[in-house]
C-alpha cells in the first residue's frame, strides 16, 4: 500500500531490464517514469522534469578546428537523417572513405583529434555514435573511449573501434572499456555497412522500446484521470435521478416495482463511485480507516443482500455460514467494498446453476477467516497478477479493478489477501481481518 508521507514523491525506474512484463508491473505500481539504461543526461534531465510536472531533430556540431563532413544535396532530398555519426581518425582519408559509405543514410561529423572528439560529445547536440580510432596521436582511441564511458554526460553514446588487425589486445581492452564493437582496417564495405545496420538496428530498438513505455505511462494516467472525472462529474446527475424517484413515487403510486428497479440501480452506481473514490485515496495514501466493532453476520448479510440480483442474473446460487457472534475490527467502508467486489468476480467467474459459498470462523493470532469459494478456476495467464490493477481475463466489460481494490482494503485493515485455484476444487480466496484495534493502519 502507498505509504501517506511518501506516495506523492516521483519514482522513475532506471533500469536496463525491457522486459514486458516487468515493465507493466512497475507502471501498475505507479513509477512516475522509466528511464532505459544507458540514457543521456539530457533524457534523465527531461524525465525528471516531466515527473516533476506531470501531466529537434539532430544538427552537426558547429566546434572550431573540427572538420565537417557536409551531405551532399543528392543525398539530402532522401530524407532527413535521424541519426548523426561522429568519426573520429586522424587520417583526412579514412575519413572520407567512411563517409562515402555512410552519408547516403546519416549524418556525418568528424575530427581528427580525440580532444576535439571528446568536446563534440560533451557539446548540447551530440553524436547518436561514434567510430573511433584506436591508433592517433596526443590522445589514442583507447584513452577517448575510456574518457567518455566515465563521464555520465556521454557514457551512454555507442562506440566502435575502427583498428588495423595487428591491434588485437587493444580491441580487446576497448571492448573492456565499453565499446560495442569493432571494424578491422582496411574496411570492407559490404561488412562494415552490414554491422554498422546491426547496431543502428539496436538503436532504433531502444528507441522504439522507450517510445512504447511513454506511451504505456500516458495511457495510464489518462486512465485515471477519467477515473477522477468519473467520479466527480456523475454525483450530479446521480443525486437528480434520486430525487426524481422520490417524485415519482407520490405522482405515480402504481410504480412501485419500476421506481424500486430505479432505486437500486441509482445505489449501484453511487456505491461504484464511492468504491472508485475510496480506492484512489487509499493508493494515495490520504484514506484513513475508521476502527470499528463489526459484526460480521448482520454485515454480511447486508453485502449479500445487495448481491441477490447479481446471483439471479447469472443463475449461480449464494450460500453462507457464519457464526452468529463472530465480530471484527475494521473499517465498515472498506469492507463493503472489499467483500462486495470479491463475491461479485466469485459470481461472474461461477459456472451456470453453480454456486458461491461463503464461510467465517475464529482464525489463530485473534483473527477472523473468510473463504469465498466457487467452482470457477483462474486462468494461469492472470495468477500472478491476479491483485494488480486493470487485470482482467475473457470479461470484455469489466475493468479489473475489483481484486485490487479489495487488496488495498484488506493491508488498509492490516489483513491479508489470497487464493487457491485448481481445476479439480475450483477458487478459494482467503481473507484474514484481525480482531484488534491496534493493526488499522493510517
Amino acid at each position: 500500500m502507498h505509504q501517506p508521507r511518501s506516495s506523492h514523491i516521483p519514482f522513475i525506474m532506471v533500469t536496463a531490464n525491457v522486459n514486458e512484463e516487468d515493465v507493466m508491473k512497475a507502471i501498475k505500481l505507479g513509477v512516475s517514469s522509466y528511464l532505459i539504461k544507458p540514457f543521456s543526461q539530457a533524457m534523465l534531465k527531461s524525465r525528471i522534469q516531466k515527473s516533476l510536472t506531470a501531466p529537434k531533430p539532430k544538427t552537426i556540431v558547429e566546434a572550431q578546428d573540427v572538420e565537417i563532413i557536409e551531405v551532399e544535396e543528392e543525398a539530402a532530398v532522401q530524407g532527413p537523417k535521424e541519426y548523426n555519426i561522429l568519426v573520429v581518425d586522424d587520417e583526412p582519408n579514412n575519413i572520407t572513405v567512411i563517409s562515402e559509405l555512410l552519408k547516403s543514410k546519416y549524418t556525418i561529423q568528424a575530427s581528427k583529434s580525440g580532444k576535439k572528439a571528446i568536446d563534440i560529445c560533451r557539446s548540447k547536440k551530440q553524436p547518436d555514435f561514434i567510430l573511433l580510432d584506436i591508433m592517433m596521436p596526443e590522445m589514442d582511441g583507447l584513452e577517448v573511449c575510456q574518457t567518455l564511458k566515465n563521464d555520465p554526460s556521454t557514457e551512454h553514446i555507442p562506440i566502435v573501434f575502427v583498428s588495423a588487425l595487428t591491434q588485437t589486445e587493444d580491441v580487446v581492452k576497448g571492448l573492456k572499456l565499453g565499446a560495442v564493437d569493432y571494424v578491422t582496417k582496411p574496411i570492407v564495405p559490404e561488412i562494415f555497412l552490414a554491422r554498422m545496420d546491426i547496431h543502428i538496428s539496436q538503436l532504433n530498438q531502444r528507441k522504439n522500446m522507450t517510445s512504447q513505455i511513454d506511451t504505456l505511462m500516458d495511457n495510464m494516467r489518462l486512465r485515471d484521470e477519467i477515473e477522477q472525472i468519473f467520479q466527480h462529474d456523475l454525483r450530479n446527475p446521480l443525486t437528480a435521478i434520486k430525487a426524481t424517484i422520490e417524485t415519482i413515487e407520490e405522482k405515480a403510486p402504481n410504480c412501485e416495482k419500476e421506481t424500486a428497479i430505479i432505486k437500486d440501480s441509482a445505489n449501484v452506481i453511487e456505491n461504484m463511485v464511492e468504491g472508485q473514490k475510496t480506492m484512489y485515496q487509499l493508493e494515495q495514501g490520504q484514506y484513513k480507516p475508521k476502527g470499528e466493532v463489526i459484526h460480521v453476520d448482520d454485515f454480511m448479510r447486508s453485502v449479500l443482500f445487495g448481491l441477490q440480483h447479481k446471483c439471479r442474473e447469472n443463475n449461480v446460487a449464494l450460500r453462507f455460514k457464519i457464526p452468529p457472534v463472530l465480530t471484527y475490527f475494521g473499517d465498515g467502508q472498506l469492507s463493503y467494498n472489499l467483500f462486495t467486489n470479491l463475491i461479485n468476480n466469485a459470481i461472474e467467474a461461477s459456472p451456470e446453476k453453480s454456486e458461491v459459498k461463503l464461510v467465517a470462523s475464529p482464525a489463530a493470532s485473534e483473527a477472523v477467516l473468510f473463504t469465498i469459494h466457487n467452482q470457477g478456476v483462474i486462468p494461469i495467464e492472470v495468477q500472478e497478477s491476479f491483485f494488480d490493477k486493470f487485470v482482467t481475463h475473457g470479461k470484455k466489460e469489466e475493468t479489473g479493478i475489483g481484486t485490487y481494490s479489495a487488496k488495498l482494503a484488506t493491508t488498509a485493515q492490516g489483513g491479508e489477501i489470497s487464493f487457491e485455484t485448481s481445476f479439480q476444487k475450483g477458487t478459494t480466496l482467503k481473507v484474514t481481518l484481525p480482531k484488534g484495534k491496534n493493526v488499522i493502519s493510517g
